[in-house]
């Protein structure tokens, strides 16, 4: 037997293994270095409620909602890129060029000396008679020094001023709404090829009960866009339904989570009515 009939079947399947190979997932803009150092990380405390997808994914529960530096994550994973540019915060701590001085103005041309009178004079210039030359002005006084510019902050370095205090508040309001959204059992979607959609607990429950049976059903992500919305659901961007329909077992997962959900909640509940009776 030749080669070629062994080679090229390995050939044409190797070209549908690079074919069906999925594409990177594209990251979201890495935080940097200098604003983790200054601004660290603050961490929020657990939550066994709601749900979180990244780029289509559904993140694994419980969550832990987190300021990453200038970015967020929830658990380990980032899901935003930076929410406020690190060159911000190092201009509001006065980290701006310096200034340059002002150029100092030339000095002013000396006055002329006066003429001399010539030794063929008239006799009108003997006695007096002719116009006295006109009165040498002073010079201009020299310009004071420009007072030196303040020097600037370090690149990079983080200042407690009011605008970068303001700046990181910003951030941390941020994180805050998130928490406080996953604990009312909302659901968020955060993604490198859509904006963020959060979803509260009035919203959220309805698009639960028909997420799972819709990403089952649907074959491609117009069908699943086509089904949400007749359901009423309108507000998931087809970005989104394009992600989510990639993974076709992601309605288990997410019918998984809503089951864990529930049954934190029935724990929370027997615990609160045991406290009662006590």
């Amino acid at each position: 037997m030749s080669r070629e009939k062994y080679i090229l079947p390995l050939l044409a399947f190797a070209a549908c293994l690079l074919h069906a190979a999925p594409e990177p997932e594209p990251a979201f803009e890495k935080v940097p270095k200098a604003a983790l150092n200054a601004l660290r990380i603050s961490w929020g405390k657990v939550i066994n409620t709601g749900m979180v997808f990244v780029n289509g994914k559904l993140l694994p529960g419980p969550y832990i909602v987190s300021r990453y530096g200038t970015a967020i994550r929830i658990n380990s994973v980032q899901v935003t890129g930076p929410l406020v540019p690190w060159v911000q915060f190092t201009t509001a701590a006065g980290n701006a060029p310096a200034a340059r001085a002002p150029a100092a103005p030339p000095p002013a041309a000396a006055p002329a000396p006066a003429a001399k009178p010539a030794s063929d004079s008239s006799v009108d210039d003997l006695f007096g008679d002719a116009p006295a030359p006109a009165p040498a002005q002073a010079a201009p006084r020299a310009a004071a020094p420009a007072a030196p510019a303040a020097a600037p902050v370090p690149e990079g370095r983080y200042a407690d001023t009011p605008r970068s205090k303001a700046l990181l508040k910003r951030i941390n309001d941020y994180r805050t709404d998130l928490d406080r959204l996953l604990r009312g059992n909302g659901v968020l979607f955060f993604s490198t090829r859509h904006s963020p959609v959060r979803i509260d607990s009035r919203l959220a429950q309805g698009l639960l009960d028909v997420l799972p049976n819709a990403l089952r059903d649907a074959n491609d992500a117009r069908e699943l866009q086509s089904i949400l919305r007749a359901k009423g659901i309108t507000y998931l961007p087809a970005a989104a339904c394009a992600e989510m329909i990639r993974d076709r077992a992601l309605y288990m997962k997410v019918r998984d989570r809503m089951r864990e959900i529930k049954e934190e909640q029935a724990f929370r509940k027997m615990l609160g009515n045991a406290g009662k009776g006590s």
